[in-house]
């Protein structure tokens, strides 16, 4: 009987090396496609990768298959059957619904209610889509999942406390050097997360904001006190500032302990590393003066609020049962018009 799965790492039961070597880029994502198809384990696939989670949604339709389908992070990603066992979260059927659902919510984030993750659901939506990897049951579910998520947010409020990575790693920041007004910072990289950290930052009174992006294109962020350099001439400000924050897709460290070592001139450096893989090789942490934040370090902070944020979530339960039991009766109509007799759970 065909049924959805779920396969899932992320930060609440995998740390962040077992997520380095889980972390989808664009040839991973392709190899796990084609792996996937040419051994018939799943007939529509989608592939949601986050900083801080990797998951493989699914139809599978034989029992057998559910074996080959754990198999997928042995073959792609050269994990130990042991640390798939201990890192791995599956879910079928019902749990497996359920669970896209908090995920578009916010209910399943490391600073629970953020929206960021709505935005990435849909990415992956389109991006199976385009891909030709999805089918009816799957990008109806994932449908319905932003639907609820976009309500949930309207409904709920909690888009009014200010909750998102990009906040908590800014506030984090702040607390470690006591202020940012005066100092200066290098942001690495010009992805969603780092433009809205470039936002917060403004509103502190910094001295100098050195951007260093791969294309310099016109960008709307730049104001006084904001510099764009060449990705390349990254090193070269390191002797200035502060505070560095990065935040790429490189595969590979865009900040080396070597290079790094050249330019520091031994005051004190907070670095926040908010990417997946790190940007920053950790060896720096040893540098007297130099700490370095990494995106599970956010947890404790984002917990400040938590209490308002769960009591706002919990008031719209009902709404998110109303809309996973509309895709329940939409695939129910779904059955009824097909001549196949099998069922999807």
């Amino acid at each position: 009987m065909s049924r959805i799965v779920v396969a899932s790492i992320n930060f609440d039961n995998a740390d962040l090396n077992i997520r380095e070597k889980v972390h989808f880029t664009v040839k991973k994502k392709l190899e796990c496609y084609n792996f996937i198809k040419e051994n018939e384990i799943l007939s529509e696939i989608i592939i949601l990768s986050t900083c801080n989670r990797s998951e493989i949604y699914g139809v599978i339709e034989k029992n057998d298959k559910l074996q080959d389908f754990l198999k997928i992070f042995e073959t792609i990603f050269h994990l130990k059957p042991e640390e798939i066992y201990n890192n791995i979260e599956l879910k079928e059927g019902d749990e497996a619904i359920k669970h896209i659902f908090e995920v578009a919510g916010g209910f399943k984030s490391m600073v629970i209610g953020e929206d960021q993750i709505l935005g990435q659901v849909k990415d992956a939506y389109f991006e199976a889509l385009e891909t030709g990897s999805s089918g009816k049951f799957l990008n109806k579910l994932f449908l319905s999942a932003v639907t609820f998520g976009k309500k949930f947010r309207s409904c709920s409020g909690i888009s009014n406390i200010p909750t998102s990575v990009s906040s908590i790693g800014v506030k984090l920041l702040k607390n470690k050097l006591k202020t940012l007004q005066g100092k200066r910072a290098l942001v690495i990289g010009l992805g969603e997360m780092n433009r809205i950290i470039v936002k917060y930052l403004l509103n502190e009174s910094m001295d100098k904001i050195y951007i260093a992006n791969r294309t310099l294109r016109e960008i709307d962020l730049i104001t006084t006190g904001v510099e764009v350099i060449p990705f390349e001439h990254r090193y070269k400000v390191i002797h200035e500032v502060d505070v560095i924050i990065s935040c790429t897709s490189a595969p590979h460290f865009v900040i080396k302990s070597e290079e790094f070592n050249k330019k520091f001139k031994g005051k004190q450096m907070c670095i926040l590393d908010l990417a997946m893989p790190r940007d920053i090789e950790p060896t720096i942490a040893a540098i007297s003066g130099v700490e370095i934040i990494v995106i599970d370090d956010l947890k404790e902070l984002s917990n400040e609020s938590l209490n308002e944020r769960v009591l706002l979530m919990k008031g719209c339960n009902e709404l998110m049962e109303a809309e996973i039991n509309k895709y329940y009766k939409w695939r129910e109509l779904s059955f009824i018009k097909s001549t196949d007799n099998s069922s999807v759970g």
